[in-house]
């Protein structure tokens, strides 16, 4: 049985990198050439995943995260970010104005006409720059291309307290032209890319723009309740650690010592270098030697995960890895083509092409999605670990059912895994 296993999972592993093998590139790190690496106003922190680190430089200073922090890194004439001020930052503003968490808006440099934009709001007042921006994005589609934007830029200037002779010396001023470029050139020395959309997170997790409100709304609520819990790692209970008999997906054996729960989604930019990366060597060291099982669960993002998610955990499991990665390697399809900000409404009917591209019967899936309890599942495996321990991002994994960091080094993995192996066996001896 064990070679059976061994063979399947070197066929996943084979079939997975047919569809994410990264490309090389001169002076830049061998990851896949999707994967999005984030020019923040600070410093950074790669480590097989993707966050910012848990301080950031603002204004000079370093910022630790007293409260729930909302960052949003955007080229102010990008259709995307008048989107995210129209519908997300609804949320953020009133979190902000309950004093629950802080907002902080930083320019991509991508173009001159929003940097244009940002320097005037950085020359006033706190309480103004905001309100500012949101006014220059109302008349975004008259100025975003063109080569003057002051003559929109000067009377929403003035609405604000900011006559010609104070804008002038304002855009004269080159501290922020400075620093954008300084910081552009620190992403450049690190290696690292930049997506070429606007970039979120809460604190240093990192969501994608276009997450719906409803999800959106639930993880900052949930952001901050944490903010009043224990830094003590979670620990799922006894109930929780139980896999659900229908839908439970994994590797390994159900009897190994160490059991890895991992939370994700395919629309996660974070499970590619997961599963190239790290989880080929737990593979050889735990997993084939009955040590370690891993179980992967559901968080989906947005509304067509459920359909994806469906469709893929009704799926036999050793099919299961190979269409979850497949729909993984290509995430950059689950956005409207043509609209911004909305899921892709053809997921369903892509998936099952897809699907059946692998040589996957979808049949049954597609029957079987459909049913009530597969929904049920996903929505509850959500929704329990948001609602129930305020986790609020992805990945989140637990090892025998205390947390772990998502964005964990593989020597960290052997870590924990090795001192789960050791708790493991002295309980046991304990016992005879």
């Amino acid at each position: 049985m064990r070679g059976v296993f061994s063979g399947l999972f070197l066929l996943f592993i084979c079939t997975f990198n047919a569809y994410a093998q990264p490309k090389e590139q001169p002076g830049q790190p061998n990851i896949p050439d999707f994967m999005p690496f984030y020019f923040a106003h600070g410093y950074f922190n790669w480590n097989g995943m993707l966050s910012l680190t848990q301080t950031d430089i603002v204004e000079g200073d370093v910022f630790t995260f007293p409260k729930v922090a909302v960052f949003f890194y955007a080229d102010l004439g990008d259709p995307v970010t008048k989107t995210f001020f129209n519908k997300q930052y609804k949320t953020v503003e009133t979190a902000v104005n309950n004093q629950q968490a802080i907002f902080i808006l930083r320019d991509k440099g991508q173009s001159a006409n929003s940097v244009t934009v940002y320097k005037t709001a950085q020359c006033l007042p706190n309480s103004n720059s905001i309100p500012f921006v949101r006014s220059m994005l109302d008349v975004q589609d008259q100025w975003r291309e063109k080569g003057d934007i002051r003559q929109w830029l000067t009377p929403q200037a003035a609405k604000f307290g900011m006559n010609k002779t104070a804008l002038d010396a304002c855009l004269k001023d080159q501290t922020t032209d400075k620093q954008i470029a300084e910081h552009a050139a620190k992403a450049r020395d690190m290696k690292l890319f930049r997506l070429a959309r606007p970039e979120l997170y809460v604190n240093q997790y990192y969501f994608p723009v276009i997450v719906e409100e409803d999800f959106f709304g639930n993880a900052l609520g949930a952001a901050i309740r944490k903010l009043s819990q224990s830094d003590a790692p979670l620990q799922l209970s006894a109930a929780e650690l139980t896999p659900n008999k229908q839908f439970a997906r994994g590797l390994g054996s159900p009897d190994a010592p160490v059991t890895l729960i991992q939370y994700e989604t395919p629309e996660s930019h974070t499970i590619i270098p997961f599963f190239k990366d790290i989880l080929p060597k737990l593979k050889d060291k735990y997993i084939s030697k009955g040590l370690l099982r891993y179980e992967l669960r559901p968080f989906p993002w947005f509304s067509n995960g459920y359909e994806v998610l469906g469709l893929l955990y009704c799926l036999p499991e050793e099919d299961f890895f190979k269409g979850y990665f497949t729909m993984a390697s290509i995430n950059n399809v689950w956005l409207d083509p043509n609209e911004d900000w909305k899921a892709n409404p053809e997921m369903w009917s892509l998936t099952l092409r897809q699907l059946g591209s692998l040589g996957i019967a979808t049949r049954e899936a597609a029957t079987c999605a459909r049913k009530p309890d597969v929904s049920k599942y996903i929505k509850e495996s959500r929704d329990k670990l948001m609602n129930g321990h305020n986790v609020f991002f992805t990945p989140t994994a637990f090892i025998n059912g205390q947390e772990a960091s998502g964005g964990l080094v593989l020597d960290a993995w052997y870590g924990l895994i090795d001192k789960a192996l050791a708790a493991s066996a002295a309980q046991k001896g304990d016992a005879q």
